[in-house]
């Protein structure tokens, strides 16, 4: 507040606001990089980062073809590291002690930098030795999908070409999601003014900007760049050669060894910095003693904070004053409530009736059947469910061929309290289980993610809670492109994830991975602002005599469930199958009754 309480004492700074000229990083270097944590066991970051070009490269293909490159090598279940470095099987050569990996360019920096991270990697593997072994692994996969020499130690030479070819396919899969995914972004409104939005809408326009300046239509380019990549890709899966992946990467220079970094916790790093801080705060109460003329500490710490609050006080009203000059009047169509202006009808199916037999319905009808004289209660404890109309909201949006349906199951009433465990992390199994297809074959995650592209646009679960109507909801939704691809795909894989879940006693690895998988989530989501997450436990507080509110939505709750999930399925085995059977009938035993 008063720019004269500087120290006399104090570092004269020389601002020098002149930027050096850019300078990439030495190539193979490994740097472990120190951060401040109170836990010595926190997990880390790994980086690895190429410097692919000296300038942004002029070519929309080959950026494009860069950015493919890098989902199909290192992003998600699907990609070759996750198989070779994070899932527990044969396929893995060296264990990262990573949660996930992911790749992605940065396409509008200089030098074009490509980077390939493991999250949440495990401390103690954190050391420069691992580093370098996880780099070779690293390297040999690019070699591998190139087929330049020197690739066979993490993948045997017979297997090389079968591993090209799912790469391809891999490919091919991953650039008709992203064609859907333009698509699907073209017809939805840019959300300008929202917070939180990302930035695609501003980094497609810089694309076309420097790509293809006098294209009008802004899908024109991604469709092109589609078409062209999936040219490449069908030569290379009917021919069985590399193609231009070859040529690619020694283009992009990927056989250099990459800079790695990595972040790993310290907790000494931690102590000096709270010390150095506390040393800090000691310094400056002598200066404002001698400041204000006073030798007793607590009065000049209260006159500080009295000039402090006058100054901020001063600043508030001065906003105050500026937002009533800039007032603007209230818009005459202000929505009554959050979804006023949305075109929507209630409708309902009647079992018993012919098929495609619907009839207009409506909440307050719906409510009516499950009101007795002692007050509102579930419906399912006054008829048979299944003689109760489904009812069914039905959104329309202009100019959208997308389509989004959504199933939803009330589990409240069939999830007991001893079950709750379940519950918390229902969604999360399901979503990483896999399925059963029609004729008993398993598919794991990677299978089931490569068809989802293929077919839909994304398939999901999730579980909710509504403390206003004290329900609790199983919700599975299904995202298509246009109507016959749902009318096609999306019911189908809706009825494999609700009805037949790859929960086996052989893919307890990805059950387990899920479950951790989740907690490492919530608790680092705990760790962001404050705004994020300070909500959750006051609703938890306000509801806590609601188990299946908590169960399902609070924070604290689902990790202490996640925590108990973590033992269940460490005592399942394949010796075990009975054990690994009984958990899994109580887990969908909630979903199952709800019919």
């Amino acid at each position: 507040p008063d720019h004269n309480l500087v120290r006399a004492d104090g570092p004269a700074w020389s601002l020098d606001w002149r930027l050096r000229s850019p300078a990439s990083h030495p190539s193979g270097s490994v740097d472990l990089v120190p951060f401040p944590h109170t836990n010595g066991s926190e997990p880390g970051l790994l980086v690895f980062s190429w410097l692919t070009h000296r300038a942004p490269v002029p070519d929309p293909l080959g950026s494009y073809m860069l950015s493919l490159f890098f989902k199909c090598l290192a992003s998600g279940c699907s990609s070759n590291l996750h198989f070779l470095t994070i899932e527990e099987g044969l396929d893995r050569v060296l264990d990262s002690g990573a949660a996930s990996v992911s790749g992605w360019i940065a396409d509008h920096r200089q030098g074009q930098p490509c980077y390939v991270s493991f999250n949440d990697v495990s401390p103690h593997l954190l050391t420069e030795e691992h580093i370098r072994a996880l780099r070779a692994v690293l390297l040999d996969t690019i070699r591998c999908i190139g087929d330049f020499e020197g690739s066979n130690g993490a993948y045997a030479a017979d297997r090389a070409p079968t591993v090209r070819h799912k790469f391809n396919e891999h490919a091919a899969s991953q650039i008709l999601a992203d064609r859907k995914a333009w698509r699907s972004w073209r017809e939805s409104p840019p959300s300008f003014g929202k917070r939180g939005i990302d930035d695609y809408v501003v980094q497609h326009l810089h694309s076309l900007n420097a790509f293809s300046p006098d294209t009008d239509h802004l899908d024109l380019l991604c469709e092109q760049l589609c078409d062209d990549a999936d040219r490449h890709i069908q030569e290379m899966l009917d021919g069985g050669h590399t193609g231009v992946w070859r040529q690619y990467i020694e283009d992009w220079a990927l056989l250099t060894p990459p800079w790695a970094v990595a972040g790993v916790p310290s907790q000494s790093t931690r102590t000096d910095l709270d010390d150095a801080r506390a040393k800090r705060l000691a310094d400056y109460r002598p200066f404002l003693q001698t400041a204000y003329g006073v030798t007793d500490e607590q009065e000049a710490l209260q006159r500080y904070y009295n000039q402090y609050s006058a100054a901020s006080l001063e600043l508030e009203l001065a906003a105050q004053k500026a937002a009533a000059a800039a007032q603007q009047t209230v818009t005459f169509t202000a929505p009554a409530t959050y979804d006023d202006d949305i075109d929507f009808s209630c409708v309902a199916m009647c079992p018993g009736e012919e098929k495609g037999a619907w009839r207009p319905w409506s909440a307050h009808q719906y409510q009516t059947i499950c009101d007795t004289s002692e007050g509102a209660v579930d419906a399912a404890r006054l008829v048979d469910p299944a003689k109760l109309p489904k009812p069914i909201v039905i959104s329309r949006f202009e100019g959208r061929r997308s389509l989004r349906v959504s199933v939803s199951w009330n589990v409240k009433p069939v999830v007991g309290k001893g079950d709750l465990v379940y519950l918390s992390v229902l969604s999360t199994l399901i979503n990483s289980a896999g399925v059963y297809l029609e004729d008993g074959t398993p598919q794991k995650l990677n299978e089931v993610g490569e068809a989802i592209m293929r077919e839909l646009v994304s398939l999901s679960c999730s579980v909710s809670s509504s403390a206003a109507y004290d329900r609790c909801t199983f919700t599975v939704t299904a995202l298509a492109s246009d109507f016959s691809e749902m009318a096609a795909n999306g019911f189908k894989w809706m009825r494999r994830m609700t009805r037949a879940p790859y929960l086996h006693v052989d893919n307890l690895p990805a059950l387990r991975s899920a479950v951790q998988g989740q907690l490492r989530g919530l608790m680092a989501h705990l760790k962001t602002r404050d705004e994020h997450w300070v909500d959750n436990p006051v609703y938890a507080f306000l509801f806590q005599t609601r188990p299946h509110f908590l169960a399902a939505s609070c924070d604290y709750t689902v990790m202490h469930h996640c925590h108990r999930m973590q033992w269940l399925l460490r005592d399942c085995d394949a010796v075990q199958g009975p054990t690994f059977a009984d958990l899994t009938r109580r887990l969908w035993s909630a979903v199952d009754a709800a019919g």
